[in-house]
Protein backbone atom coordinates (compact mmCIF):
# COMPACT_ATOMS: atom_id res chain seq x y z
CA UNK A 1 0.00 0.00 0.00
CA UNK A 2 1.20 3.50 -0.86
CA UNK A 3 -0.16 6.71 0.69
CA UNK A 4 0.39 10.25 -0.58
CA UNK A 5 -0.55 13.25 1.51
CA UNK A 6 -0.71 16.99 0.82
CA UNK A 7 -1.91 19.54 3.38
CA UNK A 8 -2.27 23.31 3.60
CA UNK A 9 -2.78 25.03 6.94
CA UNK A 10 -3.47 28.69 7.68
CA UNK A 11 -3.18 29.93 11.28
CA UNK A 12 -4.06 33.36 12.61
CA UNK A 13 -4.03 35.07 16.00
CA UNK A 14 -7.23 37.14 15.83
CA UNK A 15 -6.68 38.87 19.17
CA UNK A 16 -5.01 38.19 22.50
CA UNK A 17 -7.73 35.68 23.48
CA UNK A 18 -8.72 34.07 20.17
CA UNK A 19 -6.72 31.95 17.73
CA UNK A 20 -7.93 30.05 14.68
CA UNK A 21 -6.58 27.75 12.00
CA UNK A 22 -7.94 26.34 8.74
CA UNK A 23 -6.64 23.26 6.98
CA UNK A 24 -7.37 21.38 3.77
CA UNK A 25 -5.88 18.00 3.04
CA UNK A 26 -5.82 15.45 0.23
CA UNK A 27 -4.86 11.81 0.85
CA UNK A 28 -4.47 9.36 -2.02
CA UNK A 29 -3.96 5.65 -1.34
CA UNK A 30 -3.31 2.78 -3.70
CA UNK A 31 -2.59 -0.89 -3.17
CA UNK A 32 -4.26 -3.43 -0.88
CA UNK A 33 -6.93 -1.35 0.88
CA UNK A 34 -9.13 -4.24 2.02
CA UNK A 35 -8.54 -6.30 5.16
CA UNK A 36 -8.28 -10.01 4.30
CA UNK A 37 -9.36 -11.27 7.75
CA UNK A 38 -12.70 -9.43 7.46
CA UNK A 39 -15.22 -11.98 6.21
CA UNK A 40 -18.30 -11.20 4.14
CA UNK A 41 -21.33 -13.51 4.19
CA UNK A 42 -23.69 -13.46 1.21
CA UNK A 43 -27.46 -13.68 1.05
CA UNK A 44 -27.51 -16.60 -1.38
CA UNK A 45 -24.37 -18.56 -0.41
CA UNK A 46 -23.26 -20.28 2.78
CA UNK A 47 -19.53 -19.92 2.09
CA UNK A 48 -18.10 -16.49 2.98
CA UNK A 49 -15.42 -14.55 1.14
CA UNK A 50 -12.83 -12.03 2.27
CA UNK A 51 -13.56 -8.32 2.13
CA UNK A 52 -12.92 -6.82 -1.30
CA UNK A 53 -12.51 -3.08 -1.88
CA UNK A 54 -11.14 -0.90 -4.71
CA UNK A 55 -7.36 -0.57 -4.97
CA UNK A 56 -7.40 3.25 -4.82
CA UNK A 57 -8.99 5.73 -2.43
CA UNK A 58 -9.07 9.52 -2.29
CA UNK A 59 -9.81 11.24 1.03
CA UNK A 60 -10.40 14.99 1.47
CA UNK A 61 -10.74 16.43 5.01
CA UNK A 62 -11.44 20.12 5.68
CA UNK A 63 -10.98 21.39 9.24
CA UNK A 64 -11.28 24.53 11.33
CA UNK A 65 -9.91 24.98 14.84
CA UNK A 66 -10.75 27.78 17.30
CA UNK A 67 -9.05 28.34 20.67
CA UNK A 68 -10.60 30.94 22.94
CA UNK A 69 -9.42 32.08 26.35
CA UNK A 70 -12.32 33.88 28.08
CA UNK A 71 -10.43 34.19 31.39
CA UNK A 72 -6.81 33.68 32.36
CA UNK A 73 -7.12 30.14 33.75
CA UNK A 74 -9.61 28.71 31.22
CA UNK A 75 -9.21 27.75 27.54
CA UNK A 76 -11.95 26.58 25.18
CA UNK A 77 -10.54 24.44 22.37
CA UNK A 78 -12.99 23.62 19.59
CA UNK A 79 -12.47 21.67 16.39
CA UNK A 80 -14.69 20.83 13.41
CA UNK A 81 -13.83 18.62 10.45
CA UNK A 82 -15.72 17.75 7.28
CA UNK A 83 -14.55 14.60 5.50
CA UNK A 84 -15.42 13.05 2.15
CA UNK A 85 -13.95 10.23 0.07
CA UNK A 86 -14.63 8.31 -3.11
CA UNK A 87 -15.86 5.27 -1.14
CA UNK A 88 -19.08 7.26 -0.64
CA UNK A 89 -18.47 8.35 2.96
CA UNK A 90 -19.26 11.89 4.11
CA UNK A 91 -18.53 12.69 7.74
CA UNK A 92 -18.70 15.49 10.29
CA UNK A 93 -16.62 15.56 13.47
CA UNK A 94 -16.86 18.03 16.33
CA UNK A 95 -14.50 18.10 19.29
CA UNK A 96 -14.57 20.32 22.38
CA UNK A 97 -12.01 20.41 25.19
CA UNK A 98 -12.00 22.87 28.11
CA UNK A 99 -8.76 22.83 30.14
CA UNK A 100 -9.12 24.65 33.45
CA UNK A 101 -5.99 25.59 35.39
CA UNK A 102 -6.88 25.22 39.06
CA UNK A 103 -3.50 26.64 40.04
CA UNK A 104 0.08 26.64 38.75
CA UNK A 105 0.35 22.86 39.17
CA UNK A 106 -3.08 21.30 38.58
CA UNK A 107 -5.16 21.27 35.39
CA UNK A 108 -8.45 19.48 34.68
CA UNK A 109 -9.70 19.14 31.11
CA UNK A 110 -13.14 17.69 30.31
CA UNK A 111 -13.63 16.84 26.64
CA UNK A 112 -16.33 15.66 24.23
CA UNK A 113 -16.17 14.38 20.65
CA UNK A 114 -19.09 13.68 18.31
CA UNK A 115 -18.76 11.99 14.93
CA UNK A 116 -21.37 11.15 12.30
CA UNK A 117 -20.90 9.61 8.86
CA UNK A 118 -22.79 8.13 5.94
CA UNK A 119 -22.12 4.54 4.95
CA UNK A 120 -19.72 3.47 2.22
CA UNK A 121 -21.13 2.44 -1.14
CA UNK A 122 -19.57 -0.97 -0.54
CA UNK A 123 -21.01 -1.69 2.91
CA UNK A 124 -23.92 -3.97 3.74
CA UNK A 125 -24.58 -5.91 6.97
CA UNK A 126 -24.30 -9.65 7.51
CA UNK A 127 -25.80 -11.74 4.68
CA UNK A 128 -27.09 -8.77 2.69
CA UNK A 129 -24.42 -8.71 -0.03
CA UNK A 130 -24.77 -10.61 -3.29
CA UNK A 131 -21.78 -12.65 -4.43
CA UNK A 132 -22.07 -11.10 -7.91
CA UNK A 133 -20.98 -7.69 -6.58
CA UNK A 134 -17.47 -6.54 -7.48
CA UNK A 135 -16.71 -4.95 -4.09
CA UNK A 136 -18.18 -5.72 -0.66
CA UNK A 137 -17.52 -5.23 3.03
CA UNK A 138 -19.41 -5.74 6.28
CA UNK A 139 -16.94 -3.74 8.37
CA UNK A 140 -19.01 -1.38 10.52
CA UNK A 141 -16.20 1.20 10.47
CA UNK A 142 -17.42 1.84 6.92
CA UNK A 143 -21.13 1.85 7.82
CA UNK A 144 -23.47 4.73 8.58
CA UNK A 145 -22.91 5.59 12.23
CA UNK A 146 -23.00 8.16 15.00
CA UNK A 147 -20.42 8.01 17.77
CA UNK A 148 -19.53 9.99 20.87
CA UNK A 149 -16.58 10.06 23.20
CA UNK A 150 -16.32 11.98 26.45
CA UNK A 151 -13.98 11.99 29.39
CA UNK A 152 -11.66 13.90 31.66
CA UNK A 153 -7.96 14.63 31.77
CA UNK A 154 -6.05 15.61 34.92
CA UNK A 155 -2.44 16.76 34.95
CA UNK A 156 -0.01 17.72 37.71
CA UNK A 157 2.88 19.98 36.67
CA UNK A 158 4.70 21.48 39.63
CA UNK A 159 6.91 24.48 39.04
CA UNK A 160 10.14 22.68 39.99
CA UNK A 161 9.29 19.24 38.66
CA UNK A 162 7.86 16.12 40.25
CA UNK A 163 11.17 14.58 41.29
CA UNK A 164 14.89 14.66 40.65
CA UNK A 165 17.18 11.66 40.42
CA UNK A 166 20.90 11.61 39.74
CA UNK A 167 21.75 9.18 36.97
CA UNK A 168 24.54 6.70 37.77
CA UNK A 169 27.99 7.36 36.28
CA UNK A 170 26.91 10.78 35.01
CA UNK A 171 26.44 14.26 36.38
CA UNK A 172 23.04 14.61 34.77
CA UNK A 173 19.84 14.87 36.77
CA UNK A 174 16.61 13.24 35.60
CA UNK A 175 13.57 15.36 36.45
CA UNK A 176 9.93 14.49 35.90
CA UNK A 177 8.07 17.55 34.69
CA UNK A 178 4.50 16.31 34.86
CA UNK A 179 2.16 13.39 35.47
CA UNK A 180 -1.20 13.12 33.70
CA UNK A 181 -4.23 10.84 33.73
CA UNK A 182 -6.84 10.67 30.97
CA UNK A 183 -10.00 8.53 31.02
CA UNK A 184 -12.77 8.31 28.43
CA UNK A 185 -15.89 6.42 27.40
CA UNK A 186 -16.70 5.71 23.75
CA UNK A 187 -20.02 4.59 22.26
CA UNK A 188 -21.62 4.40 18.84
CA UNK A 189 -25.03 3.39 17.61
CA UNK A 190 -23.77 0.24 15.87
CA UNK A 191 -23.51 -1.34 19.34
CA UNK A 192 -19.83 -0.75 20.08
CA UNK A 193 -18.89 0.72 23.46
CA UNK A 194 -15.55 1.05 25.18
CA UNK A 195 -13.57 2.62 27.97
CA UNK A 196 -10.07 4.03 27.71
CA UNK A 197 -7.43 5.27 30.08
CA UNK A 198 -3.90 6.57 29.79
CA UNK A 199 -1.21 7.66 32.20
CA UNK A 200 1.54 9.92 30.95
CA UNK A 201 4.84 11.10 32.44
CA UNK A 202 7.06 13.78 30.97
CA UNK A 203 10.68 14.12 32.02
CA UNK A 204 13.84 15.88 31.00
CA UNK A 205 17.55 15.72 31.65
Amino acid sequence: RNSYNAQLTYSQVLNKRLQMSLSVEAIYMDGLLSTPFHRVYFSEEAVPDIERLPSTRLKIPLAVRLNYKPIDNLVIRSYYRFYTDDFGIDAHTFNLEVPYHINDSWTVAPFYRFHTQTGSDYFLPYKEHASSEEFYTSDYDLSELNSSKYGLGISYTPLYGVGRTKLPLTKKVLMFNSISLRVSRYSRDTGLTGFGGAIGMNFRL
